[in-house]
């Protein structure tokens, strides 16, 4: 019995100090203070208010690629500026066309057979109309453009001729009614039409 009385007591200085202890790790503050609480941070605050956690970051925004232009947006059908979609049928066609300074010409141009590249080369002659001989002479490029329109561009070509001191290549667009329209580069644009066509 003394045993289990000293075993009993040891057990309750035990209990006590343990008792003491948590009592001690726990105090209630003193009346009048609140427990002092660390607030969020703006983050957190923020990660919150977006249904997230701060372990876990949002993907970065996708950035759209621009569209680019469609082909053609530029394609310009003035004579001999278009885009060539095709080679030019290798012919002769007499072209008469008014300058729109009170004269009239007759312009004979030369599409070559033997390149299958798109722009094929082509002699073109001017003469005023009713003279018995070419007065301007020069290379030109010929091909076809979007609804069948024939251009010859001779921008930049060398001229030879009596006229040639003063004269700036014309280039042609010869639609498919063959309603023709004439421009170079120092003056405005004129419009002829094909009286003849000679095909290899």
């Amino acid at each position: 019995m003394r045993g289990v009385v000293i075993t009993a007591a040891v057990i309750m200085g035990v209990a006590a100090v343990a008792c003491g202890t948590i009592a001690y790790a726990w105090q209630a503050p003193p009346p009048g203070q609140r427990l002092a609480l660390t607030p969020p941070t703006d983050l957190e605050k923020a990660q919150k208010a977006q249904g997230r956690s701060s372990s876990v970051s949002a993907p970065p925004a996708a950035i759209p690629t621009p569209r680019p232009p469609a082909h053609g947006d530029s394609d310009d059908p003035r004579p001999g500026r278009a885009i060539p979609r095709t080679s030019a049928d290798p012919a002769v066609y007499d072209v008469t066309w008014d300058d729109g300074l009170g004269r009239s010409w007759r312009t004979r141009i030369t599409i070559h057979s033997g390149s299958a590249a798109l722009r094929r080369s082509a002699d073109v002659a001017t003469r005023e109309l009713g003279a018995n001989q070419d007065q301007v002479t020069y290379r030109a490029q010929a091909f076809t453009a979007a609804g069948g329109v024939i251009h010859i561009d001779a921008r930049g070509a060398a001229v030879a001729g009596l006229y040639s001191g003063d004269w700036s290549p014309d280039s042609f667009a010869i639609s498919p009614d063959l309603q023709v329209e004439v421009m170079d580069d120092s003056h405005d644009p004129s419009r002829g039409h094909v009286t003849q066509i000679t095909r290899e």
